[in-house]
């Protein structure tokens, strides 16, 4: 761990509340823990970042504690041991951290890969509904043309019997006269 660790009692919850937030806005830290210990209403707020981010802001939250007339105690310690880093939790929230960007990543592939199939799907769908649209389309061509076809015939047809019935009426005009 390439960072600072520091550490500031006050006393009572609230004050360690105002107490952190005033070291949060004060530089560029993480807040690892608050801690509170039974009895006295001691309460330890623990931050980590760079060096002398954290120095500004352990100082920063001592002034204001000391104002208050809450103060306890407060360190600040540079490079801590390893051997720390599972004594305050340090080192389980980067696995976390990195755990959760390993997660994301697994989890982003598997959306783009479902996406990709849906939109595969999607665009079967519709290549099938465009294919039978174009059927049925030949189909009604067809039937168009055997139907005019039909009509045709029949047109034909009633022609030539109004045709012979037209002859055969005027036959019979001739006869009679």
């Amino acid at each position: 761990m390439n960072r600072a660790l520091g550490l500031i009692e006050v006393v009572g919850l609230t004050n360690a509340i105002i107490v952190a937030d005033t070291m949060l806005k004060a530089s560029n830290i993480k807040m690892e823990d608050v801690e509170i210990t039974k009895g006295m209403g001691f309460v330890t707020v623990k931050v980590s970042g760079d060096v002398g981010a954290v120095k500004a802001a352990i100082d920063s939250g001592k002034s204001l504690a000391v104002s208050f007339n809450k103060f306890v105690s407060s360190k600040v310690i540079p490079r801590p041991a390893k051997s720390l880093d599972g004594f305050f939790h340090l080192d389980k929230e980067d696995k976390l951290e990195v755990n959760a960007k390993d997660e994301l990543k697994t989890l982003s592939k598997e959306k783009v890969k479902e996406v990709e199939d849906k939109n595969k799907v999607e665009n079967e769908k519709k290549e099938e509904k465009v294919e039978k649209e174009s059927e049925i389309k030949n189909n009604l061509r067809e039937k168009e043309v055997k139907i005019a076809e039909t009509v045709k015939v029949e047109s034909n047809e009633i022609k030539k019997t109004q045709s012979k019935k037209a002859q055969k009426d005027s036959k019979n005009l001739k006869t009679s006269e």
